[in-house]
C-alpha cells in the first residue's frame, strides 16, 4: 500500500478482493495530485485511459520494469 504518493510517481490501482470487479483494478497510471488532507483521495492519470480519483490505500508503488516494490 502506498499512503503518501508523490506527483509523477508510477502507481498501480489495487482493490481488495470484494472490489476487484471495478473498472480500474490492476491498471497503472501516474499521480497528478497527491492529497494530504481529508479525504485522502489521489488524482491518477491511467495510462491509455481517463483521469480518475482513487482513495488512499488502493495504490501500490510500481516501477517501469513491471515489478511491485
Amino acid at each position: 500500500m502506498l499512503a503518501n504518493p508523490h506527483i509523477g510517481k508510477l502507481v498501480k490501482v489495487w482493490y481488495r478482493k470484494e472490489n476487484r470487479h471495478l473498472q480500474f483494478h490492476n491498471k497503472r497510471g501516474f499521480v497528478l495530485i497527491a492529497s494530504r488532507g481529508r479525504p485522502r483521495n489521489h488524482l491518477i492519470s491511467i495510462i491509455d485511459g481517463p483521469v480518475v480519483v482513487v482513495p488512499c490505500g488502493n495504490l501500490q508503488e510500481y516501477d517501469f520494469m513491471g515489478k511491485i516494490k
